[in-house]
């Protein structure tokens, strides 16, 4: 209908039962909180994480919005509970960024911008 027609729904989705089998997916053991820090970084900035158990593997992996891989970081063994890292992005040129952590069986992400 190139966007001038209608479309009549006739169920409404107001909520995400708990037993739908979503809450299910949901891996309870994750790293939380993952934050860096500032936002914008310059040259040198933090990452924090909350880790779940402690972990002998743990690696920090920025990303292009493109998904090409420019930076890997070997954080080595981190305990449990919360955890900072110094990171250096000089080499890395202005633009928005994502960063992948993996940590054993956990993972997250986050965005940041690198200013000059």
């Amino acid at each position: 209908t190139h966007g001038r027609g209608f479309f009549m729904a006739t169920e409404l989705a107001t909520s995400i039962d708990e037993n739908d089998g979503f809450a299910d997916m949901v891996d309870k053991d994750f790293i939380s909180g993952l934050s860096v820090y500032p936002n914008p970084i310059n040259n040198l900035g933090t990452i924090e994480f909350n880790l779940a158990e402690r972990t002998t593997n743990a690696t920090a992996k920025i990303y292009t919005l493109t998904g090409s891989l420019v930076k890997t970081i070997n954080l080595g063994t981190r305990n449990k509970g919360n955890n900072k890292e110094r990171i250096n992005v000089s080499e890395l040129s202005i633009g928005t960024y994502i960063i992948s952590l993996e940590a054993g069986a956990e993972s997250s992400v986050a965005k940041f911008i690198v200013t000059r």
